[in-house]
C-alpha cells in the first residue's frame, strides 16, 4: 500500500500542469538499464552549477565542450548530470536536454530535483523524481534578452513544497513541490530575488532592495544604496561587457548585484562590476537582521576578500548560513575563497578563466568548492582548508614505484605541484605535500626507504632559469632545499635524478653528474653518447656506475659500468625522439616510445639490451602520457610494472605482455 502511494506521488508530480503555453521537449528521458559510471573528468568538461545534500550525495551538472571552445562559452557539447553517493569517490552520469546550459540546480532529496537554465533561445525549468534519469519541462519560455546573457537564473524549493524560480528575470512560484508553477511579479529590472519565507522575498535592482510580503503580488522599495557609492548600471549587462564571467550555483558576472540569507539574516551585495578598474574594485554589502526591512551598510565586510588590504576585491558568488557569508571574490588578478570563520583560500590557479565555479554547503556542516573544469575541493565542518576529492587524486606529472606496492608520484593539485604516495599499488593516492607556487619539479627520484630527491625549477630571472635540488628523508613529507644552481638551464634533462642506497644520487643527460653527500655537491662522470639534442636522449641506471643510455635518433642503446665515465654500443633499437628507457636488473628492461594517438611502442630485452621484442601496450591508453615520458614507466621487477597514462594507471605481472587497469 506504501510503495502504491509513494508511486501515485511522483506520478503526480511530473504529472503536474504549467501556468505556461505548452512547449515543445516537455519531456526528455534516456533509456539506458543503467547510468554511465564515471571515473575521471573528460577533457575539457566544464561545471555549470552544483548541489551537496549532504557529504555523501551530491550533484553536478557539466557540459563537454570541443577542443576549441573557451570556458563559458555557451555552445557546448552534451550536457550531463553527475551524481554521487559515496562523497564523490564515484558518480553516475545522467543525459541533460540537449544544447542546455544549467544556471540553477535544487534537489530536495536524492531523487527528486530541478533545474534552470537556457538554450540559445528559450530560459527552461526542468524537474525529476528519479535522480536526474529522466526529465520533464515545467516552465518554457522565449528569452526575452540576448542570447548568451550571463544569468543569476536560480531554483529553490523547500520541504514544504513552497519554491521559487527565476528565468531570464522572471519570477516562478510552486506551492506543491513543483508539480506546477505560477508567474509572478518583479521589480522592474531585478538583478536577484530570494524567498525568506512562503510569503516573503527581498529583491535587489540596481541600486535599490525591495520586500515583499504576499508572495510577489505587491513590491516595496526598502533600502536605497547611498549615492556616494558607484555602483554601475548591471541588469542588462551583455556578455560582451563582462571581462571575467563567473557562472555559479549563487552568482554571477561581477557587474550582477547578489542576495544571500540565512533563517531571519539577508546579505545584499552590490559589486562595482566590469566598470571599475582593478584592483580598485570593491563589493559593497548591506545586512538585514529582521527579514528584509530594514538595512545597514556594512562599512568593512569581515568575511569578503581583499577588505583586510583594503576595498579591492569583487565577489563573485556568495552563499549565507548562521555563521556569516560565504564569498567568492577575485581581487586583482588574485582569485580567492573566504568563509565566514575569516579563513581565505588561495584556492585555484592565478589563470585566465579559471576560478570558483560553483560552491554548496552540505547538511553537516560542509563546504564543496568545483573550479571551471569539474575539478571538486572540500573543506569539512571546522577545518581550514580544502582537499582535492574528484577526480580521485593520481599521478600526472610521472610516477616512481620502489616495490610492488609503494610507489610515489607527482601531480598538479589545486595550481601547485604536489608529491602523492601509495601503498596499495597504484589503488589510493594521498598527498604528502605541496610545493610552493612557482616551484616546478622536472625529474624525481625514490629509494625504497623513504629517501627521496626533486630538481625543480624556480620562475625565470631574465635569461636564467633557476633551481634547486631537494631532498626528503620521510617519504615526501617534509623537503628541504640541499643545493640552489643559479642557472639552471644544463641540468634540465628528460631524465634528471635517480636515488640509490644512503646519499647517493645521480644527474644525467647529457653529462652524468653523481653526488655522495645527498646532493649538496657533485662530481661529472662523463658524458653520454648522442648525435642529437639533449631532449632526445634517455638513460637508466641500476646502481651509480651501471647504467644504459640510448641515443633516440639512431637507436643506438650504450652501456656503462664505470658512472658513465666510459661508454661501450650494447644493441640498436628503433625508437623515436621521446624514448624513455627502464632496467628492473641487469637483464630484463623496456623502451617506451610514445607517438600520435594510439600508436605507441613499448619494447623489451631479456639479454641486457642486445636483442629487443615487440611487448604489449594497453587497448584504451594511447600514447597520451602526462609530463615527461621518462616518468611514465616503472618496473619494480622482471614482471611487475606500472605505466602512466592520461587514461589511467595500469599494472603488468608478466614484463609487459598483458596489462590491466589499477581500478
Amino acid at each position: 500500500m506504501r510503495r502504491a502511494l509513494g508511486a501515485a506521488l511522483l506520478g503526480l508530480l511530473l504529472a503536474g500542469c504549467s501556468a505556461t503555453q505548452p512547449q515543445p521537449r516537455e519531456t526528455f528521458s534516456v533509456r539506458r538499464a543503467r547510468p554511465v559510471v564515471v571515473h575521471n573528468i573528460p577533457p575539457q568538461t566544464e561545471l555549470q552549477a552544483m548541489q551537496f545534500l549532504t557529504d555523501k550525495v551530491g550533484f553536478m551538472a557539466t557540459a563537454e565542450l570541443p577542443w576549441s571552445t573557451p570556458l563559458g562559452n555557451h555552445d557546448t557539447g552534451p550536457v550531463f548530470l553527475l551524481a554521487t553517493r559515496d562523497g564523490g569517490r564515484s558518480w553516475s552520469r545522467h543525459a541533460l536536454p540537449e544544447g542546455l546550459r544549467v544556471t540553477g540546480l535544487d534537489f530536495t532529496s536524492a531523487e527528486t530535483g530541478f533545474l534552470v537554465g537556457m538554450t540559445k533561445s528559450s530560459a527552461e525549468l526542468w524537474a525529476t523524481v528519479d535522480g536526474g534519469a529522466t526529465w520533464k519541462m515545467r516552465v518554457g519560455l522565449p528569452l526575452t534578452t540576448k542570447p548568451y546573457r550571463e544569468t543569476l537564473d536560480k531554483v529553490h524549493v523547500g520541504q514544504s513544497g513552497q519554491g521559487y524560480a527565476l528565468l531570464d528575470g522572471s519570477l516562478y512560484r510552486t506551492a506543491d513541490g513543483g508539480a506546477a508553477w505560477q508567474s509572478a511579479r518583479l521589480p522592474p529590472r531585478t538583478n536577484d530575488a530570494l524567498f525568506l519565507s512562503p510569503t516573503t522575498g527581498i529583491a535587489i535592482s540596481y541600486r535599490t532592495i525591495w520586500r515583499t510580503t504576499d508572495a510577489g503580488r505587491n513590491w516595496q522599495p526598502v533600502w536605497q544604496l547611498p549615492a556616494s557609492l558607484y555602483v554601475p548600471d548591471s541588469a542588462y549587462l551583455g556578455s560582451e561587457s563582462i571581462d571575467v564571467p563567473f557562472a555559479g550555483l549563487n552568482g554571477g558576472p561581477s557587474g550582477i548585484n547578489l542576495l544571500a540569507a540565512s533563517g531571519s539574516t539577508a546579505w545584499a551585495v552590490f559589486n562595482e562590476g566590469s566598470a571599475c578598474a582593478m584592483p580598485h574594485c570593491q563589493s559593497d554589502v548591506a545586512i538585514s537582521g529582521d527579514g528584509g526591512e530594514h538595512w545597514k551598510l556594512q562599512a568593512q565586510p569581515p568575511s569578503l576578500p581583499g577588505q583586510a588590504q583594503g576595498p579591492s576585491a569583487v565577489v563573485s558568488q556568495i552563499s549565507a548560513s548562521a555563521q556569516g557569508l560565504f564569498a567568492a571574490a577575485q581581487s586583482g588578478e588574485e582569485l580567492t575563497f573566504t568563509t565566514p570563520t575569516g579563513v581565505t583560500h588561495d584556492l585555484l590557479p592565478q589563470a585566465p578563466g579559471v576560478g570558483v565555479a560553483a560552491f554548496s554547503r552540505d547538511g553537516q556542516g560542509g563546504l564543496w568548492v568545483g573550479d571551471p573544469g569539474a575539478h571538486l575541493f572540500y573543506e569539512a565542518a571546522g577545518a581550514r582548508s580544502f582537499h582535492p576529492v574528484w577526480p580521485p587524486l593520481a599521478p600526472t606529472g610521472g610516477i616512481a614505484f620502489v616495490t610492488r606496492l609503494k610507489g610515489y608520484g607527482h601531480a598538479l593539485v589545486a595550481g601547485r605541484y604536489a608529491v602523492l604516495s601509495t601503498r596499495d599499488g597504484g589503488r589510493t593516492w594521498r598527498m604528502v605535500h605541496s610545493f610552493a607556487p612557482g616551484v616546478t619539479p622536472t625529474g624525481f627520484a625514490f629509494t625504497r626507504t623513504g629517501d627521496g630527491y626533486v630538481f625543480a625549477t624556480l620562475p625565470s630571472v631574465g635569461p636564467k632559469i633557476p633551481g634547486q635540488i631537494l631532498r626528503t628523508e620521510n617519504g615526501g613529507g617534509t623537503w628541504r632545499v640541499v643545493r640552489t644552481i643559479g642557472d639552471a638551464s644544463g641540468w634540465i634533462g628528460r631524465v634528471n635524478l635517480q636515488a640509490f642506497t644512503g646519499q647517493q644520487v645521480l644527474q644525467g643527460l647529457p653529462r652524468v653528474r653523481l653526488s655522495r653527500d645527498g646532493g649538496r655537491t657533485w662530481r661529472t662522470s662523463g658524458q653520454v653518447p648522442f648525435t642529437g639534442a639533449q631532449d632526445m636522449l634517455a638513460t637508466w641506471f641500476l646502481s651509480p656506475s651501471d647504467g644504459w643510455a640510448l641515443d633516440a635518433p639512431t637507436g643506438n642503446l650504450y652501456r656503462t659500468a664505470s658512472g658513465g665515465a666510459r661508454w661501450r654500443k650494447v644493441g640498436r633499437l628503433r625508437a623515436s625522439s621521446f624514448a624513455s628507457i627502464d632496467f628492473a636488473n641487469a637483464r630484463d628492461g623496456w623502451v617506451l616510445a610514445p607517438g600520435p594517438l594510439s600508436s605507441a611502442t613499448l619494447l623489451r630485452t631479456t639479454d641486457g639490451g642486445v636483442t629487443w621484442q615487440a611487448a604489449a601496450m594497453p587497448q584504451t591508453a594511447g600514447l597520451a602520457t602526462y609530463g615527461s615520458p621518462a616518468e611514465t614507466l616503472s618496473f619494480v621487477s622482471g614482471e611487475v610494472g606500472y605505466l602512466e597514462t592520461v587514461s589511467g594507471l595500469y599494472r603488468t605481472s608478466d614484463g609487459g605482455l598483458t596489462w590491466s587497469p589499477v581500478p
